[in-house]
C-alpha cells in the first residue's frame, strides 16, 4: 500500500544519507542516472521478488532500483532490463549495492545477446550486509562468465555483446527474505 511505499521510501532515505560514498562515480550507462532509472521486471522462473525505481529519493542517490526479494525454492531472484544497446567496446558493468540486511547475499549479472538471445552469467559477488559495497565490478572483456556453450563453467566472455537485448541484476538470496538496493547501474569504457 502506499503508507508502506512512503515508509519504505524514508527508511531508505536515511540508511543512503548515513552510507552514502563520497566518491564520484563513472558516467552511467545512459542518460543522467544510470540504468536503475530504466524499465525493469521480475523475472517468475527463480524465487519470487519484486522490483522497482525509486526517485527523487531527497539525497545525492536521486534514483535506485529496490529489489525486495523472498524465500523460495530457488537459488535466486531475477530482475530484467530490455536495453538492446551495443556493449562490445566496453569494459565493464559496475554498480553500487546497499544490502540491507544482516546476512550473506550475493549479486551477479547476466546479459542475453544475439538473435537467440544467448545468456552469459557473471561469477557473483558478496554484498556488504547493512551497508553500501560501491564500485561492484563485472568485467566483460574476460573470460568469467558461463553459458551453455561453456557447460555452466565460467570460463568464457559474453558473445554477440554488439547485440545486448537484455540485462539481468541475479540476487543470490537462497531461503533469505529481504531488500536490497542498486544505483549507479553504469557501463565503463
Amino acid at each position: 500500500d502506499s503508507a508502506e511505499a512512503a515508509a519504505a521510501k524514508a527508511r531508505l532515505e536515511t540508511e543512503v544519507q548515513k552510507t552514502a560514498p563520497t566518491a564520484t562515480p563513472t558516467a552511467p550507462a545512459a542518460g543522467g542516472e544510470g540504468l536503475e532509472i530504466q524499465a525493469w521486471r521480475a523475472e517468475r522462473w527463480g524465487n519470487n521478488g519484486e522490483v522497482q525505481s525509486l526517485q527523487d529519493t531527497g539525497n545525492n542517490r536521486t534514483a535506485v532500483l529496490e529489489i525486495k526479494y523472498k524465500a523460495g525454492g530457488k537459488d535466486k531472484v531475477a530482475v530484467c532490463c530490455p536495453i538492446n544497446t551495443d556493449l562490445a567496446k566496453k569494459k565493464a558493468i559496475v554498480l553500487d549495492v546497499y544490502h540491507k540486511e544482516k546476512g550473506d547475499l550475493k549479486i551477479a549479472l547476466a546479459v542475453q545477446t544475439g538473435a537467440n538471445y544467448e545468456w552469459f552469467e557473471s561469477n557473483p559477488l558478496a554484498a556488504k550486509p547493512e551497508t553500501w559495497t560501491t564500485g561492484m565490478r563485472f568485467n566483460l572483456a574476460f573470460n568469467e562468465w558461463k553459458c551453455k556453450a561453456s557447460g555452466w563453467v565460467n570460463r568464457v566472455q559474453p558473445a554477440d555483446l554488439n547485440n545486448t537485448r537484455n540485462l539481468l541484476v541475479l540476487v543470490y538470496n537462497g531461503n533469505a527474505t529481504g531488500t536490497v538496493y542498486i544505483d549507479n547501474l553504469r557501463t565503463e569504457e
